[in-house]
Parts: C-alpha cells; sequence; structure tokens
C-alpha cells in the first residue's frame, strides 16, 4: 500500500514477409534503404508498417514503391524493370523511334541523345565532335578509337545498347537505317527500313521492332519430324526424333501427311502455320497405300541462334544472354535456362572470331535433354570451335562423344540434321589430313 510499481515492458510485434520479384530477375532488394537480397528474394521479419521497396539493376531503371504491411503478413511485390536504350540520331528519327519504343516494347525506356548533346559532352571531355563520325556514319564496324567512345556514352547514360537512326526523304521515296551497338561487339546490327513517306517508315519500324520481340523466342513448335515438299501434295516423312510429337503418336518414316485439323496439306510450310501450342491436333497422314490419323500435342522446342543470319540482332541478344548467365539462383528450371544463355552467348562469339570465349561458353552450356537441340549440340559447336582453334585432339574428342551419346542431337532446330551424322565426316576428314591418328568413328 502507497507503493507505484512501474512495468517498462516492450511487447514482440508480430513479423511479416515481403516476397520481391523481378523481370528480369537479379535485381538489388532495398527495404528501407537497407540491402536485404537479390531478386527473386524474402525478406523476413519485416514489422508491421509502412516500408519503402526498392529494386535495383544495372542497365535498368529502379523500381520503388512504399507498402504498408500488416503484422505478421506476407505481401509479395512484383516488379517490370525497364531496360535503358540510347537513341539518338537526327529529331525526325528520334520521334518515330520514341513512338514505336513506347508502343510496342514495354520493357524497354529510351534514352534520347541528339547529336548536338552527344557533341557538347564530348567537347566537356576535351575529345573532337570528329570522334562521333561512326554514328552519324552508323559504321558497320567499330575501330578501337569508335569503341571507345560508344563505351563511355553507354556508361553515361547508365545502359547497354545504343541505336543510331537516321531518315532521308524525298519526294515519295523514304528510309529509315537504324544500327544497334553494345558494348560486347565491336559491331553494328543494321536494318534499313523503305517506305513512300514518314508514315511509311513507321509501319516499317514497327516490323523492325518485331524482330526485337522474336528475339526472346528462342522456341518453336514443332512435330519433331523432318519432312520434304512432295510435287503431288503433302508432306513426306524423312525421318522422326523419338521423344518429339510425331514419334510418340507412332507416325513413321515414308509417311505423307495430308491434312493437320481437316485442312489440307499441301508441303511442310502449311504444317508450320497450324501447328499451335498447347493443344492437341489431328494429323492425318498415308502410309502404305492406307489413310490414318493420329492426334498430337505438338512441342516447343529449342532453335539454335544463327551464327551467320543478317536480321538476327546478336547485340540484343548477346545483352540478354550475359545478364541472364550471371544470375544464380537455384533450381533445375534456371540451370535450363543458363544452359540457353550461354549457348545464345558463344554463338555470338563465334560471329565476332572470338573462338576462345565461345569455347568456355559452349563447354558451360549445359542443355538439357538428348535430343534435337540439346547437350549434343553444344557438345558439337565446341568441337567445331576447337577445330577453328587448331585444337584437333580436343575437337576429335568432342565429335567421338557425340557419337557415342548423342545420336539423336540436332543442329539448327529439332529437325535439322543429326550432329551425329557430321561429326562421323568431321572424323573421317581429321584423320584423312593426319591431324589425328586414331579412327575415333569407329
Amino acid at each position: 500500500k502507497g507503493v507505484t510499481l512501474t512495468i517498462d515492458d516492450k511487447l514482440a510485434q508480430a513479423r511479416g514477409e515481403i516476397i520481391a520479384v523481378s523481370d528480369p530477375p537479379g535485381a538489388d532488394v532495398l527495404v528501407d534503404g537497407n540491402l536485404s537480397g537479390v531478386s527473386p528474394f524474402t525478406v523476413k521479419a519485416v514489422s508491421g508498417g509502412e516500408h519503402r521497396v526498392t529494386m535495383r539493376k544495372d542497365y535498368f531503371e529502379p523500381f520503388e514503391t512504399v507498402i504498408n504491411l500488416p503484422a505478421g503478413e506476407k505481401r509479395e511485390i512484383t516488379a517490370a524493370l525497364k531496360r535503358r536504350i540510347v537513341v539518338t540520331g537526327s529529331a525526325e528519327a528520334m520521334r518515330i523511334a520514341e513512338d514505336g519504343f513506347t508502343r510496342k516494347m514495354g520493357g524497354y525506356l529510351v534514352v534520347p541523345a541528339g547529336m548536338a548533346k552527344l557533341e557538347s559532352e564530348l567537347a566537356g571531355k576535351g575529345l573532337d565532335k570528329e570522334a562521333l563520325a561512326f554514328l552519324k556514319e552508323q559504321r558497320a564496324t567499330l575501330d578501337l578509337e569508335a569503341s571507345a567512345v560508344l563505351a563511355g556514352i553507354l556508361e553515361e547514360s547508365g545502359a547497354e545498347l545504343l541505336l543510331a537512326v537516321k531518315v532521308d526523304e524525298a519526294p515519295g521515296a523514304a528510309s529509315m537505317k537504324a544500327t544497334l551497338y553494345s558494348t560486347l561487339m565491336p559491331a553494328g546490327d543494321q536494318a534499313t527500313v523503305e517506305a513512300v513517306d514518314a508514315d511509311g517508315l513507321k509501319t516499317g519500324f514497327d516490323r523492325y521492332l518485331d524482330g526485337w520481340l522474336a528475339q526472346t523466342k528462342p522456341v518453336r513448335m514443332t512435330l519433331g519430324a523432318v519432312l520434304a515438299d512432295r510435287q503431288s501434295g503433302g508432306a513426306f516423312v524423312v525421318r522422326t526424333l523419338p521423344g518429339f510429337p510425331a514419334a510418340n503418336a507412332g507416325i513413321p518414316a515414308g509417311a505423307v501427311i495430308t491434312a493437320i485439323d481437316g485442312f489440307a496439306v499441301f508441303g511442310k510450310a502449311d504444317i508450320e502455320a497450324r501447328l499451335v501450342e498447347g493443344g492437341k491436333q489431328r494429323v492425318t497422314y498415308s502410309v502404305g497405300g492406307s489413310e490414318r490419323a493420329v492426334t498430337v500435342a505438338p512441342e516447343a522446342a529449342r532453335v539454335e541462334t544463327p551464327a551467320d543470319s543478317k536480321t538476327w540482332l546478336y547485340n540484343l541478344g548477346m545483352v540478354d544472354a550475359l545478364d541472364l548467365s550471371k544470375y544464380s539462383p537455384n533450381g533445375p528450371d534456371y540451370k535450363d535456362a543458363r544452359g540457353c544463355a550461354l549457348f545464345t552467348l558463344a554463338t555470338g562469339y563465334v560471329r565476332l572470331s572470338e573462338y576462345g570465349k565461345a569455347a568456355q561458353a559452349f563447354a558451360a552450356a549445359e542443355l538439357p535433354g538428348r535430343t534435337g537441340v540439346c547437350a549434343g549440340t553444344a557438345l558439337f559447336r565446341l568441337a567445331e570451335v576447337n577445330e577453328r582453334l587448331g585444337r584437333w585432339p580436343e575437337a576429335a574428342a568432342a565429335y567421338r562423344k557425340v557419337l557415342l551419346l548423342y545420336p539423336n542431337a540436332t543442329l539448327g532446330d529439332a529437325e535439322g540434321p543429326l550432329a551425329a551424322d557430321i561429326a562421323q565426316g568431321r572424323l573421317k576428314e581429321l584423320y584423312r589430313q593426319g591431324l589425328v591418328r586414331e579412327k575415333w568413328w569407329m
């Protein structure tokens, strides 16, 4: 009685979680300014209340939001990060380019850089404006000085890609030249759009951007059958790949596919146009004079990056592939994605004649499977690169593994030639030239 007792006790607050997911993955996750991890990442033991969540990644526009987390609950935050791209050229060309990117390329943020602005920045660094001649002329191949200037522009803008655009207009005719550069390649990917007027250029540039979107789809629908057109109509089945839809459905080599879902097939192009993803389709074929029909589920199969294509955007593909190959969470899905990224990166190095780097990337590219474009395909490409480097025993050993372990690996896509057939020919040629002593193909 008569005594006052004061109790000072801090009650434990219920802790919640913030699940941070970014596209692309690999972004730094910060909560209230403190680095927590790399996306996708779950920040645990977060107190209830208001929190500022930031996701940032090199060469992408950062994402930031403020959330109110109820005590003890979970909240998932998803961020679609936009890749920065520098666009430079004439005012009209930049207007068309920026408009196209805004409407079609949601994953990109245009950083406009007019020639006057770039010249001013160079002058401030003591460089002559002639250092930008490679951009004004849109040179396909860059020398050491031009590569250094390009790297400086991109570093200043926090970007990996630069698109130079130029418009030429005359009565009844207009053209737009676009060259895509990156710091990864001393060369630009070039394209020319021609039209009758500026509106036509806008439509043509949209088609050019469609090519960008296609870079993110390294697969196509297939039956897993090598087909040949017939003069009398239909698609002749040369062979089928084990494990792919045609073989699984029992369609034999020598059959003639005559219809897909009731639509007549006049050639293999009709089959490619009719295949759809995620559904079952009725394939009608004839063999031995009798007609049969089976239900087939077309499959999305990997397609190799073409090393000699004039339309594939290597700068874009290599930047994306390098980014994915550096990101390293756990799980089989990521392992497959990383393998495909390294395979694409290696093909870009082949395009650059950087065979040493290509060999390292092909060797590290762990593609899944044993049929179609798979681990055997990467092994075959590694053998090819070793030949370029004069490493004859290493090339022969890789070709030999393709023969023994991957008889159903293909080149190009699931309907391409068998890697083993070509590997056998290369082994015979290496032996004939005296570059290897063993008959490795036997």
